[in-house]
């Protein structure tokens, strides 16, 4: 019998998003899966609750907060352990879908690798451009304390040191080991935190080119609205308290690069001062709004 996968899925005011990527689910060539779809409080969150298509092909939870992506995956991963204790947890962003034979072939690479994985990913294409590449692999610099994604022109080989969010295959034995997701960062950099505490752990992280998904990407590219630019300014220093190896240096690159970028006028005064000062006095989870 195939191994019992548990797919988590995050809804947040995209009722239509969560419609169009539980379909796409449906058409899975691997069919030993459950679909839990975790709602942080939406504006719609009745239309999950009654809508007939969701609550036959999901196990539709209703959070009573929206506390960030982690709170709302540790939501569902705690309630697939208790009722399914599936093999795998599938952490997905549902604003994607998945082509047929992705979850098929990312089970089949964890199975087929002798090594400790603590977590597999795949290829992730923008949703609006088909033909677009936007992750081919990804690494984290503990220089600099920063992640970021390798070159799409080419595969990076099968190891990665980072891997976003948005597409997770996490054995059980994972989930395990190195717990739940960290619910300090509210939104932003939760990602690369979780990745640094599997490599702490002892297990490799996998890339398989074969596992695609199609993701709805921004193509906006201005300046980030004030709660976002906090919320990215605050947890990237806070990474690099935990995982850079060398972070006066880390701190002054970082510093430096700010001030660019308000000089450029992407980001904004109040947010990025707020946010340096929130790091500072240790002030984490959702304490701002903007």
């Amino acid at each position: 019998m195939e191994p019992l996968v548990c797919i988590i899925l995050i809804n947040y005011n995209s009722y239509d998003d969560t419609v169009e990527c539980v379909r796409s689910l449906e058409k899975q060539k691997y069919t030993n899966y459950k679909i839990i779809l975790v709602d942080n409080n939406s504006e719609d969150r009745n239309k999950l609750k009654t809508d007939l298509f969701l609550n036959q092909s999901c196990d539709v939870i209703l959070s009573e907060a929206n506390n960030g992506f982690a709170a709302g995956n540790n939501i569902g991963i705690k309630y697939a352990e208790e009722k399914y204790s599936p093999d795998y947890y599938w952490v997905l962003n549902n604003d994607t879908i998945v082509n047929p034979d992705c979850l098929k072939k990312l089970v089949e690479k964890d199975l087929h690798t002798k090594e400790k994985v603590g977590l597999i990913t795949g290829r992730i294409m923008h949703y609006y451009d088909r033909n677009k590449i936007d992750y081919r692999g990804g690494f984290f610099d503990k220089t600099t304390g920063t992640a970021g994604y390798y070159s799409v022109e080419n595969v990076h080989g099968e190891r990665v040191s980072f891997a976003t969010g948005c597409f997770w295959l996490l054995p059980r034995e994972t989930i395990e080991t190195v717990g739940l997701l960290s619910e300090e960062y509210f939104m932003y950099a939760e990602d690369t935190d979780y990745c640094c505490r599997i490599l702490q752990a002892g297990y490799i992280m996998l890339y398989c080119d074969e596992c695609i998904i199609y993701h709805k990407i921004s193509a906006s590219n201005g300046v980030n609205s004030p709660f976002n630019q906090y919320y990215m300014t605050r947890n990237g220093l806070y990474i690099i308290e935990k995982y850079s190896d060398f972070k006066f240096k880390a701190y002054l690159k970082y510093a430096k690069r700010t001030v660019v970028e308000l000089i450029k006028g992407q980001k904004t005064i109040k947010p990025t001062v707020d946010a340096f000062f929130s790091f500072v006095h240790h002030e984490f989870g959702r304490n701002k709004e903007y």
